[in-house]
């Protein structure tokens, strides 16, 4: 039944565009005759722009062969050299045309755009409806790709072209299919993502990079300086405790904030759906975010559990330092956090 409706539609295409190059030789037979001939001594005949029309009809009529058998490649070379020439609305609905038939869906709606919206002519009823009904096709195999990145002022490129962006929020009319998504920013981790996409779908995902390790601070070097390697030794011991232990207690934080998130997500997804059957599937992005702050905050809360509770282990096990020394490193980690 789909593959009926699908030839029936490039047959109803054919005919539209048969109709369309009749129109268009027919308008430029008419022209042809309203041409002054030399009986008209006030009048100058311009060979130039003659010459000019009547081979961009040639290309076009070349076109037109070669669409009727299917060499769609030919077709569009011959369409664009017929556009270079002189540009009729006719000529751009059958390059757009050929263009569908090579699955180059975008570039054919670009062309429709200009169809559809002329800024040096009037709009023709026929090639505007001629055009509407390509453009609705088109529109209904493309699928949009939406991509919520944080932090907001990431670059984003997918299958190497920048999205439009709106803050967080950046998209882009894609064919269907898997596109591949590299987001970026400085100071966080790259991350690189594939994107499966369906015909007239709206699929959404969000994207959170990672901050980049930092490097850890220097040891304290005039207190090292004066008693020698020992003491730098030592005071290196006192501090690592505490960076294990602030960094567990980071990523406690930060899983809590991730719970949060998580939780007013399933909010949102379960007013959508409540019986968890048969959800709607404009609902998939909502329920693939559900799942991604669910496990990132497992994994924020393992982590960080385990990290805290390690360096309070560490630091109960370690001797008593001098008191200088534990007065120099307790006034370094407060002011490292």
């Amino acid at each position: 039944m789909v593959r009926n409706l699908s030839f029936s539609f490039v047959t109803c295409l054919l005919l539209l565009s048969t109709r369309a190059a009749r129109a268009q030789e027919s308008h430029a037979s008419a022209a042809a005759n309203e041409l002054p001939d030399d009986a008209h001594p006030d009048v100058q005949r311009d060979d130039g722009a003659e010459a000019k029309q009547s081979a961009a009809k040639d290309a076009f009529g070349e076109g037109l062969r070669l669409l009727r058998n299917g060499e769609w490649h030919d077709a569009e070379l011959k369409f664009r050299d017929s556009l270079m020439l002189v540009r009729h609305q006719s000529t751009e609905y059958d390059l757009a045309f050929v263009l569908y038939m090579q699955r180059r869906r975008r570039e054919a709606l670009a062309i429709l755009e200009q169809l559809l919206h002329p800024e040096d002519e009037a709009p023709d009823l026929r090639y505007q409806q001629y055009g509407t009904l390509l453009k609705s096709r088109i529109q209904a195999e493309l699928s949009t790709l939406r991509v919520l990145v944080t932090p907001s002022t990431a670059q984003v490129r997918i299958d190497g072209e920048a999205p439009i962006e709106r803050g967080p929020e950046r998209w882009l009319v894609v064919d269907p299919g898997d596109h591949h998504v590299e987001i970026s920013a400085p100071g966080y981790v790259t991350k690189q993502v594939v994107f499966a996409t369906g015909a007239g779908t709206d699929v959404e995902r969000e994207v959170v990079l990672d901050r980049a390790s930092s490097p850890a601070p220097p040891a304290p070097t005039t207190a090292a300086h004066a008693a020698g390697s020992d003491s730098a030794t030592g005071h290196t011991a006192v501090l690592a405790p505490w960076i294990v232990m602030g960094t567990g207690g980071a990523l406690l934080v930060t899983a809590v904030v991730t719970g949060l998130l998580a939780k007013d997500a399933d909010d949102d997804f379960q007013k959508g759906c409540p019986t968890n059957k048969d959800c709607s599937p404009s609902l998939v992005g909502l329920r693939d975010r559900v799942v991604t702050l669910g496990r990132t905050t497992d994994i924020l809360l393992v982590s960080g559990g385990v990290l805290a509770a390690g360096g309070l282990t560490w630091r109960l096990l370690l001797p008593s330092p001098k008191a200088t020394a534990d007065h120099a490193a307790f006034v370094t980690v407060n002011g490292r956090f």
